[in-house]
């Protein structure tokens, strides 16, 4: 099998974590991305949107495959990420609120 094809078959694994500041409407949603053998992503493209504006941030992960977008608004996001080589993944209904919370997507073979 062609380095190629085992990359375009890869599975990756996108974990997010969100934390809102007590002091106001503001919070961060952070992530890394990795791919089956556990190892990291780097520059792969996240774009991060909210729902109701529909607004978007786009970031890069960096050397350790993490990603941080701090002040955002209280609201409902979807976060995508993509990689040359990989399957696109993408997590939906991520609540920023007041409580923090974490959760993992794992994606299947292409």
């Amino acid at each position: 099998m062609s380095k190629r094809v085992f990359l375009l078959s890869a599975v990756a694994l996108l974990v997010v974590s969100v934390s809102v500041f007590s002091q106001g409407s503001l919070g961060t949603i952070r992530g890394a991305i990795f791919d089956t053998s556990g190892g990291t992503i780097a520059d792969a493209k996240v774009t991060i949107t909210d729902v109701a504006r529909g607004t978007n941030r786009t970031l890069t992960t960096d050397l350790s495959g993490q990603f941080v977008a701090p002040s955002l608004t209280a609201g409902t996001y979807t976060v995508r990420a993509e990689a040359t080589g990989f399957q696109t993944i993408e997590r939906t209904n991520i609540l920023l609120g007041v409580a923090s919370a974490e959760s993992m997507l794992q994606v299947s073979d292409l």
